[in-house]
C-alpha cells in the first residue's frame, strides 16, 4: 500500500515538473518571438543612435494629455 502510493507521488511531481519545464521554455519562446515590436524593426539607425525616437514620442503623449486635460476643465 505505501510503495503504490510512493509510486504515486513520484510519477505525480515527474508530471507536474515536466509540465512546468514545459511551460517556462514555452514562456520563454514566445517572449523572444513577441518582444520585437514593429518599432524596432522599423526604427532608422540615426533615430536609435540619437534616441530622438523616444523623446519625441514622450513630448508628443505628454503634449496630448495637457490638451486633453485642459479641453475638461474648459467645459
Amino acid at each position: 500500500m505505501i510503495k503504490e502510493g510512493l509510486e504515486l507521488m513520484v510519477v505525480g511531481m515527474g508530471v507536474v515538473s515536466s509540465f512546468l519545464v514545459l511551460l517556462v521554455l514555452l514562456m520563454k519562446t514566445s517572449g523572444y518571438l513577441f518582444n520585437k515590436t514593429p518599432e524596432q524593426v522599423t526604427e532608422s539607425p540615426a533615430a536609435s543612435a540619437t534616441g530622438n525616437n523616444s523623446s519625441q514620442k514622450m513630448a508628443i503623449a505628454i503634449a496630448a494629455a495637457y490638451q486633453h486635460q485642459r479641453g475638461k476643465n474648459n467645459q
